[in-house]
């Protein structure tokens, strides 16, 4: 038996889009910032039947309070992969998402720029409310 994913991105950058519509294709690449996008996701959500998860992987400044009030109070995924660059504003979001009834199930970092200070960090969440 054979699975399927209703599966909509956002990507602010063209050649990202590009890139995704190669990787991925027959799925809904929205161009901009989330925050822009809320309406639409909004929409796409209420008609998906799917098993809700997500990814997402925010510029340094984090997620958007728009996009991250989207995914607590509205979306709600089942389970929440986020890739951080700053550990500030992790922190941050990871209060508002846990505040929301979700947990922090692992956090894992990532030396993706060796020799640099630079970390990555993948934090895994799951909802438990």
């Amino acid at each position: 038996m054979g699975h399927s994913a209703q599966v909509i991105g956002v990507e602010l950058g063209g050649e990202a889009v590009e890139c995704a519509q190669l990787n991925a294709p027959g799925v809904e690449i929205l161009r901009g910032k989330c925050a822009d996008r809320v309406p639409q996701l909004r929409d796409w959500a209420q008609q998906t039947t799917a098993t809700r998860l997500l990814y997402v992987n925010p510029p340094r400044t984090g997620l958007e309070p728009e996009v991250l009030a989207w995914a607590t109070n509205e979306f709600r995924p089942e389970r929440l992969a986020y890739l951080s660059c700053s550990a500030g504003t992790l922190s941050r979001d990871l209060s508002g998402f846990v505040g929301a009834g979700y947990t922090v199930d692992a956090l894992h970092p990532y030396d993706f720029f060796p020799q640099t200070h630079h970390v990555e960090t993948l934090a895994l969440l799951r909802k438990t409310l």
